[in-house]
């Protein structure tokens, strides 16, 4: 689901609904804390949108968290190489 190394947070995108909201949760006091979030297994296809939503929440109010998804082209066997761009 998700791991904390440091200062480095790593997400697993597979993860559900429920598992987002865990996230969430862990990340309402802890978030000040990280500086990067990175993935476990790029070739592990979206489990839910609610996570895109997330990140996408943490990127307009954290600008300074790099964030692999969207920061970094992501490879993956089936879709090709994805680029995101989240202002």
């Amino acid at each position: 689901m998700f791991e904390i190394d440091g200062e480095t947070l790593n997400i697993s995108l597979g993860m559900d609904a429920e598992d987002v909201e865990q996230l969430r949760q862990f990340l309402l006091s802890r978030i000040e804390y990280i500086e990067h979030i990175g993935i476990q297994d790029p070739r592990e296809s979206l489990g839910s949108s609610s996570l895109l939503q997330l990140l996408g929440a943490i990127r307009r109010s954290h600008r300074d968290i790099v964030i692999d998804l969207f920061d970094m082209p992501l490879e993956h066997p089936e879709l090709g190489r994805q680029y995101w761009s989240v202002p």
